[in-house]
């Protein structure tokens, strides 16, 4: 006997099928969406580049695809409006948060390569705002916890152009030092897009309260410091670090210390850095930030040489510049000068300074020192606009290039 199934039981078993077949696939279109919406993976990044030999050219293409990847995994993950302040890191660190890849279509000559790669990134390389957007009752993503209490911002001031997260080496020292535990009370931020977009590199002693704010607030940090390294080369071939550590005020900036650090004959540029984190380091053991204004004596005082007799004055003088590598070559001069037992930094700003001016002597003998290292010194003007030299004056200074 044959069984015949009513045509009205097909006509259903049609519909259900179609049912079925728009709910799988509106699933796996959904699944989709959610993987790429939280994937840190990039597809199809493709470099040609040429150099001296094949080897080198392998290298710079592997580095650009880095770069490239990261790139696009900001396009992914940040606003219209936050690409407008991201600037891409440097690629020691893109590199550091590269997890895997995968090349393929290798194209390879005596001097040129090209490939397509694939980049798995970690999740650490972009961390998403809390914002008004999220769901009620959510919390923020954090940054991982680091053992410390202090956030240290490191710039790197040369020749006249400062770098934070671009060809810092000064940085660079701060992440060895924190990827090997040796970092003590600092807490070395991880470079990411959040941390890219509230700090930037030209924003040395420029920074906004608020985002440094936030920036603390991710990494649990109670304070923060900016740090400024300023290499100079000796006449000896060897280096000398100057380094300025700031307290991080509402406000603005305020100088904190000083101190520099010498490099030994021959000494890589690694250890050298190296040094100079763990002499911050120290300073930060220290209770730095109880301790400000510290003078600093000149090389022939130190040494006991041409001092001059009688009382020791103080007058308050202010100096303009246009960059720290000014500001720091200035108040070397001063220091130097004939007759100046110590300079002291009342107050710093990104363009002038107001210093007091430990001295001995006449006030014209200062004057003509000052002048012999390049340092013009005017008296100050009273309300009336008349020339006053009276005791609680503020003297101008400036510095010629």
């Amino acid at each position: 006997m044959i069984n015949v199934i009513p045509q009205s039981y097909k006509h259903l078993r049609k519909g259900r099928t179609a049912f079925y077949a728009i709910i799988i696939s509106l699933f796996l279109c959904v699944m989709n969406i959610s993987a790429f919406a939280v994937s840190y993976t990039v597809e199809d990044i493709g470099v040609d580049v040429s150099a001296a030999n094949a080897v080198e050219a392998r290298e710079k293409a592997f580095e650009e695809a880095q770069i490239k990847g990261y790139k696009m995994l900001a396009e992914r993950f940040l606003s219209e409006e936050e690409l407008k302040d991201f600037e891409t890191p440097d690629i020691s660190t893109v590199a550091a948060y590269v997890n895997d890849f995968e090349v393929s279509q290798e194209k390879l000559s005596a001097t040129r390569y090209a490939g397509v790669y694939k980049i798995s990134y970690s999740k650490n390389a972009f961390v998403k705002k809390n914002n008004s957007s999220q769901q009620e009752g959510a919390s923020p993503v954090a940054a991982p916890t680091q053992r410390g209490h202090i956030l240290v911002i490191p710039f790197l001031e040369d020749a006249g152009y400062s770098s934070l997260w671009r060809a810092n080496p000064f940085m660079q020292a701060w992440v060895r030092a924190r990827d090997n535990n040796l970092a003590g009370p600092s807490i070395v931020p991880l470079g990411n897009a959040n941390d890219i977009i509230a700090i930037k590199d030209s924003d040395v002693l420029q920074y906004n309260p608020q985002n440094l704010l936030e920036m603390k607030q991710r990494y649990r940090a109670p304070h923060a410091a900016i740090v400024i390294a300023t290499p100079e080369l000796l006449p000896d071939g060897t280096q000398n670090i100057g380094v300025g550590i700031y307290q991080t005020k509402s406000y603005g900036p305020e100088l904190s210390r000083q101190i520099s650090v010498r490099s030994f004959p021959e000494e890589p540029r690694e250890q050298l850095y190296a040094r100079v984190v763990r002499a911050v380091n120290d300073v930060f053991s220290e209770s730095w930030q109880r301790k400000t204004a510290v003078p600093v004596r000149n090389a022939a005082q130190q040494q006991g040489q041409g001092q001059l007799s009688g009382p020791v004055h103080t007058l308050v003088a202010q100096l303009g510049f246009s960059t720290m590598r000014q500001w720091v070559d200035a108040k070397k001069s001063m220091e130097r000068s004939h007759g100046v037992r110590a300079v002291n930094v009342k107050s710093l700003s990104p363009r002038a300074a107001t210093v007091t001016i430990n001295y001995q002597g006449s006030v014209e003998n200062l004057r003509t020192s000052f002048g012999r290292n390049g340092i013009d010194m005017n008296n100050p003007l009273t309300q009336s606009g008349t020339i006053s030299a009276e005791r609680g004056q503020v003297y101008q200074l400036r510095y010629r290039l």
